[in-house]
């Protein structure tokens, strides 16, 4: 990948390479998303706009799950403290391309989201 992984930050940029590179699916890219079209797509591109796995726990998780599911890949997530008192999460994924991958954020969704994208470099 041109980006690097490691240095993603939550947000509509991580959410897209998820969709994309992870789930095959096509997402807006636009500057400004017109996403007010009747089924949520960009009325530019009529692409949707990534779902928000890099912010919503439960939306990683339902990607590691599908991850695990389609791929055969295993997982494990860890939380510890970052040395500042602030919580560090570390997810560990086995079984996809570079085995094992894994993905370090300040959230268990970034984490999920990095930990996924390196599982599939090779």
């Amino acid at each position: 990948m041109t980006t690097k992984v490691e240095k993603l930050e939550a947000g509509r940029d991580l959410d897209a390479l998820v969709a994309e590179k992870l789930l095959g699916q096509a997402v807006c890219r636009c500057k400004i998303s017109n996403d007010t079209g009747p089924n949520g797509t960009c009325e530019s591109c009529e692409k949707p706009r990534g779902k928000f796995y890099s912010t919503h726990p439960e939306k990683a998780l339902g990607l590691l799950e599908i991850l695990a599911r389609e791929h055969r890949i295993s997982y494990r997530i860890e939380r510890t403290a970052d040395g500042r008192g602030s919580s560090k999460f570390e997810v560990t994924i086995s079984g996809g391309k570079t085995s094992p991958a894994g993905g370090v954020g300040p959230t268990v969704s970034v984490a999920i989201c990095r930990a996924a994208l390196l599982s599939i470099e090779g």
